[in-house]
């Protein structure tokens, strides 16, 4: 579930317009809950060099955060979510 805040900076972001890039990214966040780089990747099908971008243009945004450490194949990566 999104909290209502999430909703307000979307809502804000989307109004100065997310590129159609983003909105996927942030779609795939939402649907997922916590998801890597590779996974959103993966669930995106596109290459890795194409939504690492677009998830930091979130973050910076405030609508995406870090949410922690998962391990993947064995190695330690970062998680993101949607903020709070």
């Amino acid at each position: 579930m999104m909290q209502q805040t999430s909703l307000l900076a979307y809502e804000e972001l989307n109004k100065g317009g997310l590129s159609v890039r983003q909105t996927s990214v942030l779609r795939a966040i939402k649907r997922c809950g916590v998801v890597s780089d590779k996974s959103l990747a993966n669930v995106l099908n596109w290459p890795i060099n194409c939504v690492t971008p677009r998830r930091g243009e979130l973050v910076k945004a405030g609508v995406v955060v870090e949410v922690g450490v998962a391990l993947e194949n064995g190695r330690k990566v970062l998680v993101w979510g949607l903020s709070r």
